[in-house]
């Protein structure tokens, strides 16, 4: 009886040892599979955390551009402003200067130019001559001779010149037409300023701006 008792000891003494230690590798199995999926977890938080910050980052980089985009073209665009408005007062005061030569007594020459240059350009073997009423008054038969006799040292043509019958024009400046009308050649001021438009700007921008290209930033063609 004895001897059974210790047997039956010994046999539950192994049986807890061998269950204590399969619990202990159960246990010991199951902590690094802990730890291995902790290590894939953290990992995977930092990949995300980092591409979350991948994109905010790019996200502001983007922002920032289209930003100093928005800036840069405002800025632009005032100082296109800027030019067109001292542009603009530049050819007003060209205008209020030329309406005032008028009563000047060297007037009559600047008429008898731009008549010749119309006439030149119109390439007709006549014209009529068109002007505002307070012109007219100043183009006699003597300056329209003048007029004529340059045209033909210029072209080598004969070309004969003779005053509008019709009402004035309202703008200051001349207008040659052929008796017809089929062709003509306005040679108005504000037509005049049109056609130098090109010039007067790199003119006025590189005064007032040290800038000799205004064809850049422009926001018209004409004045």
């Amino acid at each position: 009886m004895e001897k059974f008792e210790k047997g039956k000891s010994e046999l539950i003494s192994g049986i807890e040892k061998d269950a204590r230690k399969r619990a202990d590798e159960i246990i010991d199995e199951a902590r690094k599979r802990a730890e291995e999926k902790l290590r894939f977890a953290k990992q995977k938080v930092k990949s995300i955390l980092d591409e979350a910050d991948a994109r905010a980052k790019e996200r502001s980089e983007s922002i920032k551009k289209k930003a100093l985009s928005g800036m840069s073209l405002e800025a632009k665009r005032r100082f296109m402003k800027l030019r067109d408005r001292a542009l603009q007062t530049v050819i007003t005061s060209a205008c209020e200067k030329l309406g005032d030569l008028v009563q000047k007594p060297g007037y009559k020459n600047v008429l008898k130019d731009w008549i010749v240059e119309a006439a030149v350009g119109l390439g007709s073997d006549s014209a009529v001559i068109h002007t505002s009423e307070t012109e007219k008054k100043l183009i006699d038969s003597k300056l329209i001779h003048a007029a004529e006799n340059e045209v033909k040292k210029i072209t080598g043509r004969p070309v004969s010149l003779s005053m509008s019958d019709d009402p004035p024009l309202a703008e200051q400046g001349v207008l040659l037409s052929s008796s017809d009308w089929k062709t003509a050649f306005n040679n108005q001021v504000s037509t005049r300023l049109l056609r130098k438009q090109r010039d007067t700007q790199v003119q006025v921008y590189k005064v007032l701006f040290g800038d000799d290209d205004s064809s850049r930033n422009t926001t018209s063609e004409g004045l």
